[in-house]
């Protein structure tokens, strides 16, 4: 009986010991999400990193006649600097006022970037009618350190679609991203005469709704006393030859999505967040390790 008793005790504490652990390990796992969030979602960007910015609305504009009505609405070129917008909204008319064009962005923290955000329809009874625009984007990253290296991320996302019905009407969606060497797109066309395509290749299908959305990664290295630019170009064209409809709508937005300190040999450097959950973990294996001094003696 008290070996039975013994053993059953000894499953108690096991259980306890096990279900310490489990509450040891989410406890962690809490800590280390709410540290990272809180640190990486908005860091301050190093004194000695520059990155700038500017986004400028170069050509805006429709044409219609008699039977048609075109639109570009819920439209604006936008900076996010220190986790405040600042727009710039459009029509078919150009620029509203007060109009800020470019935008400009002296980026202090990532999460920053520059975005577009652009919806266009036109529709004709029976004589041409179209929509067209163009935005061009620029960041410039500087590393003005003399010993230091960093690696910059930029993120890309971006939701494109576009859609044309009728006898002869089409509408085309296009944004091009170049940085250091490296090319990303999006390129879509929805064409009733000619056929629809993606990326720049027929799909075989015509006037049919035409889409496509993304979130690319990219990493530059900027050695000490290195210049980068990262540069975007988007056009938007439609158009309604005979009777139809045409219409495309549009987001993007380029931003900071994080840095590395590298050291003097190209070494990354830990960022604070990843020092306060190593702290957190170290503090996890003392718990345990003092507790099993406690069960030995």
């Amino acid at each position: 009986m008290q070996q039975a008793s013994c053993q059953s005790k000894k499953r108690m504490f096991c259980q306890t010991e096990r279900r310490w652990r489990t509450s040891l390990v989410a406890l962690t796992t809490l800590v280390g999400v709410v540290l990272s969030g809180a640190l990486v979602g908005a860091v301050p960007l190093p004194g000695d990193l520059s990155i700038s910015g500017s986004e400028i609305s170069f050509d805006t504009g429709y044409f219609s006649t008699a039977g048609s009505a075109t639109t570009i609405s819920a439209s604006r070129i936008y900076a996010t600097v220190g986790g405040v917008d600042t727009s710039t909204a459009f029509d078919e008319t150009g620029l509203l006022a007060p109009a800020l064009n470019p935008i400009p962005g002296p980026f202090t923290q990532t999460g920053d970037g520059l975005g577009l955000e652009v919806t266009a329809s036109t529709a004709s009874s029976d004589l041409p009618a179209g929509f067209f625009l163009g935005v061009d984007l620029i960041f410039d990253l500087t590393n003005s350190s003399a010993t230091e290296s960093y690696e910059v991320d930029i993120r890309w996302t971006f939701d494109n679609s576009v859609d044309a019905d009728g006898v002869d009407a089409y509408a085309t969606s296009e944004f091009d991203l170049f940085a250091d060497g490296m090319t990303e797109f999006t390129d879509i066309a929805s064409d009733t005469f000619f056929g629809d395509e993606f990326d720049g290749v027929l799909t075989g299908t015509f006037g049919e709704v035409v889409v496509d959305s993304g979130s690319l990664l990219f990493t530059l290295t900027l050695a000490p006393g290195d210049m980068v630019q990262v540069s975007g170009e988007y056009t938007l064209d439609g158009e309604v030859f005979l009777e139809g409809t045409s219409s495309a709508a549009f987001s993007s937005f380029v931003s900071i999505d994080g840095f590395t300190r590298l050291g003097g040999g190209g070494s990354p450097v830990p960022e604070p967040a990843t020092l306060l959950l190593f702290g957190v973990g170290l503090a996890a294996v003392a718990g345990r390790v003092r507790r099993s001094r406690n069960k030995q003696a």
